[in-house]
């Protein structure tokens, strides 16, 4: 008999690390659809997505009718006075998949997240652009080539009072998702053009610089644009134009008549994907390394980083195994930003919504809350748009060319899985082996058709094997101190182990530990 370890975890609330032998057993190496913010010491399952459709009375689908609603907005002052408007291309014809005019479809009030809810749609002409879709003063403002075009948005006729109208002619090579600052109710819109890169204002209905919509020039070299709020002032993002350029984030007063920008914060050597601000702190995520043609680096890697007033400090960085990464669109909901991520770590590619927020010891954590597709991996995939609502979110993303729409089920249905893997475990000393002598997992009392497994794999293992399944109806607990489907020993002498659980049915995890035997020894040294 060796030396015996005891590990309990009541904590999950580390977030997600690549550090794969980070000694804090709060962190771990995936979280996948559960929320770990929400409740202290507490992994709460999301319920389930279910394929989101139109209705029937208008004779369209997403798959065969070529209907694809990328971005999305709520509009209203009550649950029961709201309508969820999305922003699309398509057309009922069957099998016109061709179709990429602007339309406007909606929700009606009654229920502004159930699917099988999407009704109208008002066309417009022109080719959609995909990144603006935003609310100002009861207009929702999108745009196609040459041109921010409107709707009118009215909750009791959402149709009926928003035909399709020009707004604003406007050249760019690309443009951006606007805002409007809450310090001046001011729309700021960001756009390339093939000479520079502006952001332009409307006020009121009244757009800026007549002919020009320079209401802020930045550097010719800019690739990219995000935009926040940053208190009094507007922070703007730049990613780089060409490779090996760094980014930047100037903090903007808003004064149109300045030429000139309050801060400039050189951001490294990356490409700034998303800004955004939380309890007056600027975050951003960068990438290093991605979607490269040419090998410029020897992996990729996606960095939150935050400025706190006076220098840029790297939070938390994800080494990934694959060059493509995709981030798409962000939201600032419940005290936490949620934006889409797609990055393969660890061995697995994890796509979906990831939140950023702060657990309760008052730091920041970061999760995949909401899987696209119930941990399988999707072929070629798009990112889209989404919108949380709540606890409930609507999605849209590009399965390897087919348009795909999900939403949060609206029965209390959890079937999709709900997945934690914990950092590796070597008792401090990855040199010494180990038995392992019993494992248990703590949680809330299992609901009907509750349920949780438990895997594990050891050293150089890249499959998983399952010691249980617990399924008990108002089971609290379940330790095991062997396979229990065929009653083999659990793992010996190995040096490392990780764990996996998987919940399903509304389990909620709220604990776990397991008990080593450290039973070998290095060549010169004895176990005491």
């Amino acid at each position: 008999m060796g030396r015996f370890i005891e590990t309990t975890i009541t904590d999950f609330t580390g977030g997600v690390t690549t550090e794969a032998r980070v000694k804090n057993n709060r962190f771990a190496r995936a979280i996948k659809h559960f929320d770990i913010l929400g409740s202290q010491d507490k992994l709460v399952p999301h319920r389930r997505f279910e394929a989101d459709t139109f209705n029937s009375a208008l004779g369209a689908s997403v798959s065969a009718d070529g209907v694809r609603i990328t971005k999305f907005l709520t509009y209203g002052t009550s649950l029961s006075g709201t309508v969820m408007f999305g922003l699309g291309t398509g057309t009922n014809a069957a099998g016109d998949t061709t179709d990429n005019t602007p339309r406007l479809y909606y929700r009606s009030t009654t229920s502004i997240l159930t699917h099988d809810n999407w009704l109208g749609d008002s066309a417009a002409t022109g080719v959609l652009n995909e990144n603006l879709f935003v609310e100002y003063n009861n207009i929702a403002y999108a745009a196609r080539a040459d041109e921010i075009i409107q709707w009118t948005l009215d909750v009791a006729a959402p149709l009926g009072s928003s035909a399709v109208a020009s707004s604003h002619a406007i050249t760019f090579t690309s443009i951006f998702q606007g805002l409007v600052h809450q310090k001046d109710n001011i729309l700021y819109i960001p756009y390339l053009t093939s000479s520079g890169a502006f952001i332009m204002t409307n006020t009121n209905g009244a757009w800026s610089g007549a002919s020009s919509d320079t209401a802020l020039t930045l550097p010719v070299f800019v690739g990219k644009i995000d935009i926040c709020e940053k208190g009094d002032f507007l922070g703007v993002a730049v990613q780089p134009k060409f490779v090996g350029g760094n980014s930047y984030v100037y903090l903007w007063d808003r004064n149109s008549s300045l030429a000139t920008t309050s801060e400039k914060i050189d951001w490294g050597n990356e490409n700034l994907e998303l800004i955004e601000e939380i309890d007056g702190i600027l975050f951003g995520i960068s990438t290093q390394g991605a979607n490269l043609s040419v090998n410029f680096s020897d992996s990729a890697r996606v960095f939150i980083k935050y400025w706190d007033g006076t220098k840029l400090n790297t939070l938390l960085q994800l080494n990934c195994e694959d060059r493509t990464i995709a981030i798409s669109q962000k939201q600032k909901a419940n005290g936490r930003i949620y934006f889409m991520m797609s990055c393969k770590i660890n061995g697995a590619w994890h796509e979906g919504v990831w939140s950023f927020g702060k657990n309760k010891q008052g730091q920041f954590a970061l999760a995949l809350e909401y899987q696209l597709n119930n941990d399988t991996q999707i072929t070629s995939v798009a990112l889209k748009g989404f919108k949380i609502v709540g606890d409930y979110i609507v999605i849209a993303y590009n399965d390897n060319g087919t348009y795909t729409l999900k939403v949060t089920d609206d029965d209390a249905t959890y079937s999709d899985t709900s997945i934690w893997e914990s950092v590796i475990f070597n008792a401090g000393d990855q040199s010494l082996k180990k038995d392992l002598k019993g494992v248990t997992v703590f949680s809330e009392p299992l609901p009907t058709a509750g349920s949780y497994t438990l895997k594990y794999k050891v050293d150089a293992e890249t499959s998983w094997t399952t010691i249980f399944t617990e399924s008990t109806d108002n089971s609290i607990s379940h330790s095991a101190i062997n396979i229990e489907s065929s009653s083999a020993v659990l793992p010996k002498d190995y040096k490392e182990i990780q764990f996996r659980s998987e919940s399903t049915g509304n389990a909620i995890i709220t604990g776990f530990s397991f008990q080593e035997d450290i039973t070998g020894k290095r060549l010169y040294q004895a176990i005491s």
